[in-house]
């Protein structure tokens, strides 16, 4: 085997294989109005996907999809599309149903409105399925001859009593924008739940306060709405009651509640503590960085990374969009963007300098791609040589060169370095038994 073969046998860490995995069957990218007219002839809800190829939580919340009673519950009670976000027609369903984090997944009913819309995180299968079966098997209780006693209607949720209560006053300008009111009943696990929240009806705020956070216990995502209403009714924001509510219901930092607690940090601190508002912020921001859609600007996560380290934050942004376009597969544009970054903002960047020079040499390199790569790595290892991935690096460069036995010297001392450090990397010790044997 020649040179140059072996080391695009030894830079290849991709491995194809053929999954007898079941799987949601989907539709992809189809137009919402042909899946409305599907749904309505079979009499079935739409389960809907979102995603875009750099997001990683997708990829593991298909996994989910790919479970065995998952695919078989889906396949038979929904029609299943996914949406991938980044194309014309994902902008389109985005723009419909307010997609902010990947991976949304929504259930719509045959006429295309939002019965369940989930974006918290990945589904496990246990999850997913109470969640469709929460909407497709309604519970109906066992009939009964005895007249089941007539209960009391609790006092908040007597109609009378509410609309003797004087109404609500709005503030004058709401942090929050109010939007479409909410429908009166829902139906979870099959039971039928009252809701107090009305459209046309002006509810006292204890009331929508409690409504509020007994809607973030379903997890349906109709919180969110709740919280709008209840936060219009308020003339004060900075209360402690306020303060702990929007902390509470802050979900994504492209709101108004989340300027609002930036703005006034200082009191958020004083009641809840700069700890616990630090950890929502980090939570708040790093969702908005890495799961946000659309993703956010180099100028927004510089501002971003401003709300939680402002001595590094441009450091960070910075750090932060190499490794986006380097999970994107952009190469051209990683590499420019790195350079910059390297010469620029960080020469003391080792650990950017090896993903660098690994990158120059992906595919098939030119002998000028060679060329800097090397440059790269031998500027990572006057930086810190005591790294074997540096050495290792270095091995494949001298492996592209045709210089063998620079290649089976620097691999040597990748696993001298290994060895001492008790790190157990076996693919040094294959490489240098793949090189003495050619």
């Amino acid at each position: 085997m020649q040179l140059r073969s072996l080391i695009i046998v030894l830079l290849s860490f991709h491995f194809c294989f053929v999954s007898a995995q079941s799987s949601i069957s989907f539709y992809s990218n189809t137009e919402l109005a042909n899946l409305l007219q599907i749904a309505q002839e079979q009499d079935k809800n739409i389960f809907v996907d979102t995603y875009a190829k750099w997001c990683k939580p997708c990829k593991k919340q298909d996994l989910t999809f790919m479970d065995d009673q998952v695919a078989a519950y889906f396949n038979s009670n929904f029609i299943n599309v996914k949406y991938d976000m980044d194309t014309e027609i994902g902008k389109a369903i985005d723009l419909k149903y307010e997609v902010v984090f990947l991976p949304t997944v929504l259930i719509l009913d045959k006429y295309g409105n939002v019965r369940i819309k989930m974006d918290n995180g990945v589904l496990s299968p246990k999850e997913l399925l109470n969640i469709a079966k929460a909407i497709t098997e309604p519970y109906t209780p066992a009939p009964t001859t005895t007249p089941a006693p007539v209960a009391a209607v609790p006092a908040p949720i007597l109609k009378e009593e509410v609309i003797a209560t004087a109404p609500a006053q709005k503030r004058a300008n709401p942090i929050i924008k109010p939007t479409e009111p909410v429908n009166n009943t829902s139906e979870e696990a099959g039971e039928k739940i009252l809701f107090v929240l009305d459209g046309e009806m002006e509810l006292p705020p204890e009331i929508l306060l409690q409504e509020a956070y007994f809607r973030m216990q379903l997890m349906d995502g109709t919180h969110r709405e709740a919280a709008r209403k209840y936060l219009e009714t308020q003339q004060e924001l900075l209360t402690e009651v306020n303060i702990k509510f929007i902390h509470d219901f802050v979900y994504t930092t492209r709101s108004e509640e989340y300027n609002f607690l930036v703005e006034n940090i200082d009191k958020f601190n004083a009641h809840l503590g700069e700890e616990k508002v630090r950890n929502t912020l980090e939570h708040l921001i790093y969702n908005t960085l890495y799961n946000g859609y659309p993703r956010p600007t180099l100028e927004k996560a510089i501002e971003l990374f401003g709300h939680i380290d402002p001595h590094n934050n441009v450091v960070n942004a910075h750090k932060y969009f190499l490794t986006r376009l380097h999970d994107e597969e952009n190469k051209s544009k990683y590499l420019e963007f790195a350079e910059r970054y390297l010469i620029k903002r960080n020469k003391e960047d080792h650990v950017e300098m090896r993903r660098l020079s690994e990158t120059y040499i992906l595919e098939t390199p030119d002998k000028k791609q060679i060329k800097e790569s090397e440059k790269w790595i031998d500027k990572a290892i006057k930086l810190n040589g005591n790294d074997p991935l540096y050495f290792e690096q270095r091995a494949k460069i001298k492996l592209l060169k045709e210089d063998k036995k620079e290649a089976i010297k620097a691999i040597e001392k990748a696993i001298t370095l290994a060895t001492n450090q008790e790190k157990d990397i076996p693919r040094l010790q294959e490489f240098l038994d793949k090189l003495k044997t050619q």
